[in-house]
Order: C-alpha cells, then sequence, then structure tokens
C-alpha cells in the first residue's frame, strides 16, 4: 500500500534579542490543517524558536519523519535562519523539495530564491494552493504554474502576484494538535507577558488602511469571520488550553465594531473561564465605551492601541491618519474602567524633525497609557516605506532584518546622536513620571513576571545589535 505524502513544516527562528517574542506558528498550523484536508498527508510543524540546538532537531526529523517536502515560514527578521534551514535540510536529505513562504516570502521573494537550496517561494496566503504545490514538487513538476508561485528560473516581476483567499470562512481551524502551547508559556508572548498560559487566535485578514510602514501578506481588503466561525475556534481553544488568555493577532480585530462586541461577549459567557487579549494594536478610533465596558466584563488583560505618531503631519504622511484626539479620549476611558492598555509609538519616519518625535513623545506621558512603547522605524520589503527610501539607504537589502531597538536606520530629520537620544528620552519621559512604575506594578497583568520583563526591555534597549544568533544563520 503506497503511503501517504509527509510534510514538515519548519517556522524559522529569529535573530534574537533576550525577551523577544515567541508564539505559536499559527500559519502552519492553518496549512497543516488544509494539507490534511484536501490531500490527507501526514503534518509535522517543528518551531525552531524552541530548540536550544536545532540543527541537531531538524535532522533527526528529517532522519525519522524522512518527508517527501520541507516547508519553511518566515518573517523578515528570520530570512538569514530562513536559508541556513534549507541549506541544512537539502545537505543532509539531497533532493528533498524546500518551499518558503510567509510574510518575507510575499514580500521579499527575490531575496529567497537567490538561495539555490529553495525550489519553491509561495507569496500570499498558501492555503489555496499548499496541496497542489506539495503534490507538484513531489511529482518533479514546475511549481511556478501555480498562482502566487515562483522559482529561480521563473522569478517575479517588480509586485508579486497573489489573490488574497476570498472566504476565510471555510479555511479548517488550526491544527493545535501539532503543536504544545505550554511550550511557549514561559516566552514573551505577543502581550510581552511570559508567565501565563495563552493561545493565539486571528478572526479576520486583511486591512483597509494603508499605512506606509505595513505589511500587505493578507491584502488591502478586510475578511472577517463569522461570530460563529470565532465560537467554534474558541470551543476547540477551551479544550486545548482549559483555562488562560486568548490573543488576538488580527490586523483590524475591531474595524466592524458590531462584530467585536458580539465576540467579546462570548468571552464574557465563558464566565472568564478564557479571557482575551489584545496585543497587536487595536484601531482606538474605531473602538467605543460599550466594546471597553464588554472588555472590562470580559476580563481582559491587556489591550494595546496603535498610535505611531502624535504628529498630524506624520499621521498623514504614512498614511494611518489616525484621530488623535478620539484615541486619546479611549485610552482614557480605559484607564478610568481600570483596563491595562499599551501604547505603541514609532520614531525617526523619514524627514521627521526633532519637534515632531517631541509631540509623539508628549502625546505618550500626557495619555494615561500603562506601558509605551517606542520603536525605531524600519522600512521592510513589500511597505510603500522600502520602495520610498530605499534608494537613498546603501545597503539596505543586508540591513532591513533589524529588530525595532537596534535598528541601524535613522531617516529623520535628526542627525544619529540626536536621534538616539530622543529615542531614550521617550522612555525616560514615560517611565520617569512620578508614580508609573508603581502604578505599573498594581495594574501589570502578571506582577511575578514584571521584574524579568523589566530585565528583559532593558537588554533589547541597551544592545546595539542582535545577541544571540543561530551560527550558520549568515
Amino acid at each position: 500500500m503506497k503511503r501517504s505524502l509527509t510534510v514538515l513544516l519548519v517556522k524559522a527562528a529569529r535573530v534574537t534579542l533576550p525577551g523577544t517574542t515567541i508564539v505559536p506558528p499559527l500559519g502552519l498550523m492553518y496549512l497543516a490543517s488544509r494539507l490534511r484536508q484536501d490531500i490527507g498527508c501526514s503534518v509535522h510543524v517543528l518551531d525552531t524558536n524552541l530548540l536550544e540546538d536545532w540543527r541537531r532537531d531538524l535532522g533527526r526529523a528529517l532522519d525519522e519523519l524522512a518527508p517527501d517536502v520541507l516547508g519553511i515560514s518566515a518573517l523578515s527578521v528570520e530570512r538569514r535562519h530562513a536559508k541556513a534551514v534549507a541549506r541544512f535540510a537539502k545537505g543532509r536529505r539531497p533532493g528533498l523539495p524546500v518551499m518558503v513562504g510567509g510574510p518575507h516570502a510575499t514580500s521579499f521573494p527575490a531575496d529567497l530564491l537567490a538561495e539555490p537550496s529553495i525550489d519553491a517561494v509561495l507569496v500570499g496566503e498558501g492555503e489555496e494552493v499548499i496541496a497542489r504545490l506539495v503534490q507538484t514538487l513531489v511529482g518533479r513538476g514546475d511549481p511556478a504554474v501555480l498562482p502566487g508561485v515562483y522559482t529561480a528560473a521563473s522569478p517575479p516581476g517588480k509586485a508579486p502576484v497573489f489573490a488574497p483567499i476570498p472566504d476565510v470562512e471555510a479555511l479548517p481551524l488550526p491544527a493545535w494538535d501539532l503543536v504544545r502551547p505550554r511550550d511557549y508559556f514561559g516566552h514573551r508572548s505577543m502581550s510581552g507577558v511570559s508567565s501565563w498560559d495563552y493561545v493565539v487566535m486571528a478572526t479576520s485578514r486583511g486591512c483597509p488602511y494603508r499605512c506606509t510602514f505595513c505589511h500587505n501578506v493578507h491584502g488591502k481588503r478586510f475578511r472577517p469571520r463569522s461570530v460563529a466561525s470565532v465560537a467554534e475556534e474558541m470551543a476547540l481553544l477551551g479544550r486545548v488550553l482549559g483555562t488562560g488568555v486568548v490573543e488576538f493577532l488580527d490586523d483590524g480585530f475591531n474595524l466592524d465594531a458590531d462584530r467585536a462586541k458580539r465576540i467579546v461577549e462570548g468571552f464574557v459567557a465563558t464566565g472568564g473561564r478564557l479571557r482575551p487579549a489584545f496585543p497587536n494594536g487595536l484601531r482606538a478610533d474605531r473602538a467605543d465605551l460599550e466594546f471597553l465596558d464588554l472588555v472590562k466584563a470580559a476580563r481582559s488583560p491587556l489591550l494595546a492601541f496603535a498610535v505611531e505618531s502624535a504628529s498630524p503631519r506624520i499621521q498623514k504622511v504614512i498614511r494611518k491618519d489616525l484621530d488623535l484626539d478620539r484615541t486619546r479620549a479611549i485610552a482614557e476611558a480605559a484607564a478610568q474602567r481600570g483596563l491595562y492598555t499599551n501604547g505603541f509609538f514609532m520614531l525617526g519616519f523619514p524627514d521627521e524633525t526633532r519637534a515632531e518625535m517631541l509631540q509623539s513623545i508628549r502625546y505618550a506621558v500626557t495619555t494615561p497609557f500603562s506601558m509605551a512603547y517606542f520603536f525605531k522605524v524600519v522600512p521592510y520589503p513589500g511597505t510603500g516605506l522600502w520602495e520610498s527610501v530605499a534608494a537613498r539607504l546603501p545597503g539596505i537589502e543586508d540591513r532591513f532584518d533589524a529588530d525595532f531597538y537596534s535598528s541601524p536606520f535613522n531617516m529623520s530629520a535628526v542627525s544619529d546622536r540626536e536621534f538616539t537620544v530622543l529615542f531614550w528620552l521617550a522612555y525616560a519621559a514615560f517611565y520617569g513620571r512620578p508614580g508609573t512604575l508603581l502604578g505599573l506594578m498594581r495594574k501589570y497583568p502578571v506582577p511575578s513576571d514584571l521584574f524579568g520583563r523589566a530585565a528583559q526591555s532593558i537588554a533589547l534597549l541597551t544592545r546595539s545589535r542582535a545577541q544571540r544568533t543561530h551560527r550558520d544563520d549568515a
């Protein structure tokens, strides 16, 4: 009897600093479910972020599973390790077809196609084509005949073509049986906490806003799942997790305000057994008081509001167009309800002035966020920001995979030295206010985790380059 195909899906590891976010590979779990549904193959997931010796463990998996195809998923900050994984796999099992997908594949496929060990790059959302791609690679056909798939012999033009999945409702639920959630509990989650029981969920894909710094992995059309579909997944997560936190990874969870409220009502109905957290940056100017009341009733431990800049000019330049006054009002209302909130800010947009950066810092300091994050702007491939600055930043293609803290880029109107001073000033101004740290100790979602988190944050801020790397990533 002919055995079913075996596919090994690998999450590439990040070039990391202490405390870097490591979350369950939701994208790979979706692909695994679709492969099982479409061709009934055996699928295995290996997250190299969790491994002390990834070569040893990957080698063991390649030997024991003898996969027919290896798939790798990578963010742009994981691109070097993705290539290292491909090279190692080809060396261990010559002839093994290797495909790569994920955000970096979508944003910069040419970078991956330059690696000889990679046979095919899949851009955009992969569920519709993944089964055909696996079968084509196994049959030694031409992957480039498939939509959204490119090879070194058939590379994309300047703009890779891919079509977002029209019906996200039809997607099978993620294959949570292929990972162990508890493996992630001790690592820093998207919420920043590294000592709570949690899982992740995405209830929608796509974002209609066209922020110049943001990715385009899921397209620019908001495609929400129904409340019933989300409830079905909540039931699954209840079985997987028992009790704990569900962290939402949507780019626009509350773009449909009524739908967002109905989903949160589902958490209220669990009586706190499952609690929703929103670490990915809610659109504050799309929230209202009823939403905040429901979030409070659902015992949500965290909400994050992505402000980016408090300069009206920069808001227009980056095409976010956030209503800053309404955002402040919502943050104040959240504070009045005792909700824990993060404010996200970015410093160093092209030609941003000292006065504009100070404007953002003042906004953060005078708005009652529980915590504020200030990130250095990084131009990523596939974004409008990349297109606008790549020509004036020599060597950008070898430097864009820096993290948000040690970014080598300064595109602002101030000198490098002054930019560094302003970056440090932002943190000093926010956390140096009387009572801020004491209030944080009272409100932090897991108080016992706060000191470790502080140490991680200091390590992130004081290192100019990533310290822990996978030795053969270069």
